[in-house]
């Protein structure tokens, strides 16, 4: 038998489990070929990997297809299929016999074929040595603070992630809110480069051109009556540091944050934290925090008294569970601050820089808070926070704080960057239509496990009747990547660059998901 005869056979053959991979049910057909074998660990070229990645029957039956097509990837697809055990499945296996007999064929009578063959598992066994020599090597040595997903990521382009076997994945942590302007976003990247030829570290002891131009423009972004900036390296740090501003313009001592809030693991912003896990081991803490329930204006008016310093809250709850705060308490809040001698502190964190479709998240209620706490997406994915500081807070005293690295030029740079792509490609808007019409799609599944969809633009939550890690498990091995915001919540938080079908597919894996689940 020729090589012409070989490769028309294999195609045939190949043809022939389409058809009976086609009479499956779609859910069962992505399971059945797709998932088993994405988890066996084998890897048979890049046309057949996106074969088993593509989320619609259509497109996985056609790219299937163009696997087979191509004659030097039609040996590693039928033999893997038989490794894998794909042919174990009832209405395949009658074709069980012809696909090993294929295979004998190819291996023994072409060399070429073998060669291709060695170099394939040669390859496949070299991806598993990259991937588990860096999962072992950083398992090894980090500090195993950190809960691991199984998957090294060592590439990003826009919305999407590829990890160390080449496996792509829509990206819906982004970063945990840092990479808004999508992975590897090329403006951004450029400003580094270009800044890190010229000077990289500078205290804030010396004037500098890129962090005078950077303070500059975000006080010009923020509400009116806010004309200083303090730059530091974190959301932590931007909390902290508003804290002891707060602290120090009041001559008060009491912080009023709220319970399910999340600002940070530093002791200043773990004190205001709510959850007990992250608290109790490392009390005592700072005193002088109290919480209140979120939403509840009455609550909030009468816990501030003579004593308080300052309100500290989220606009939208993040890791307390993707939950927008009312106009009523937010407003209600800037009220009662401004007459009881208090400051408002809003923590921007997570929803700064455009994430909730506006530059910032204040906006939506017309708020001037006294201190913005900013962070993640402020400069583009690079380490970096502010506190925004308004005109209430007074003067403060020279050397009463400081960082080493708040402000250097590279960060500085970095943010310029991203704050003019995030303008000038419209972004806020951009995450006020997608997040309007995502919200709207998952509202259409109809799952028992789902108690509510909400969310405000692209920070959005789908609260489950059960704990949410399983169902991150499974989105995952359809090649979406989501956060949990609390034990029952499914948190996603795309870079804003994400394209409407880039989520229309994030959607469809999330009602396959939990439809197959309740099933």
């Amino acid at each position: 038998m020729n090589q012409e005869e070989l490769k028309q056979r294999t195609k045939q053959y190949g043809l022939r489990v389409i058809k009976v991979v086609d009479a499956l049910p779609r859910s069962r057909a992505a399971d059945v070929i797709g998932n088993q074998l994405l988890r066996s660990g084998l890897s048979v070229g890049a046309n057949y990997r996106s074969a088993c990645r593509a989320r619609s029957k259509p497109d996985f039956i056609s790219k299937i297809g163009i696997a087979i097509e191509e004659a030097d990837e039609s040996l590693y697809w039928i033999e893997m299929l038989v490794e894998a055990g794909i042919m174990s499945q009832k209405r395949l296996v009658p074709l069980m016999k012809e696909g090993n007999e294929i295979v004998a064929i190819l291996t023994a009578s072409s060399q070429t074929a073998q060669r291709n063959l060695r170099r394939a598992n040669q390859n496949h066994q070299s991806e598993i040595s990259n991937r588990m020599s860096i999962q072992e090597l950083e398992s090894q040595f980090t500090s195993g603070l950190y809960t691991k997903r199984p998957i090294a990521i060592v590439r990003g382009e826009g919305a999407r992630l590829w990890d160390s076997d080449g496996n792509e994945y829509i990206d819906c942590v982004g970063g945990q809110g840092t990479a808004n302007v999508g992975h590897a976003n090329p403006a951004v990247a450029a400003a580094i480069a270009e800044q890190a030829r010229t000077l990289i570290a500078l205290p804030e002891m010396f004037y500098n051109d890129k962090r005078a131009a950077l303070l500059e423009r975000l006080t010009g972004l923020a509400p009116d009556g806010t004309r200083r900036a303090f730059l530091c390296n974190s959301g932590a740090e931007a909390v902290e540091a508003a804290i002891k501003f707060a602290r120090l313009a009041t001559k008060r001592t009491e912080i009023i944050a709220a319970m399910r809030g999340f600002h940070g693991r530093t002791f200043g912003a773990l004190s205001a934290t709510w959850e007990k896990k992250y608290r109790e081991p490392f009390e005592p803490l700072v005193p002088g925090f109290r919480h209140i329930p979120y939403n509840d204006l009455p609550a909030l008016e009468n816990a501030i008294n003579a004593n308080t310093a300052a309100v500290l809250l989220e606009v939208v709850q993040g890791e307390g569970g993707v939950r927008p705060g009312t106009a009523e308490f937010l407003k209600g809040a800037e009220r009662l601050c401004r007459e009881r001698g208090a400051m408002l502190i809003m923590d921007e964190v997570q929803t700064g820089f455009g994430r909730t479709g506006e530059m910032f998240a204040v906006q939506h209620h017309g708020l001037k808070p006294d201190l913005i706490c900013l962070a993640k997406s402020i400069a583009g994915g690079l380490p970096m926070g502010a506190t925004l500081i308004g005109d209430r807070v007074g003067e403060l005293p020279a050397q009463s704080h400081g960082s080493t690295f708040g402000g250097n030029p590279l960060a500085c740079a970095a943010a310029l960057a991203a704050i003019d792509y995030i303008e000038s490609n419209h972004l806020p808007d951009r995450a006020a239509e997608l997040g309007t019409w995502f919200i709207a799609r998952l509202k259409q599944i109809e799952s028992p496990l789902i108690r509510e969809v909400r969310g405000l633009g692209l920070m959005v939550g789908i609260e489950l009747k059960q704990k949410v890690t399983p169902y991150l498990q499974a989105l995952m091995a359809q090649g979406v990547l989501a956060l949990p915001a609390g034990l029952t919540v499914m948190r996603f938080l795309p870079p804003l660059v994400i394209a409407q079908d880039e989520l229309a597919r994030v959607a469809d894996a999330v009602e396959e998901t939990l439809l197959i689940s309740d099933g």
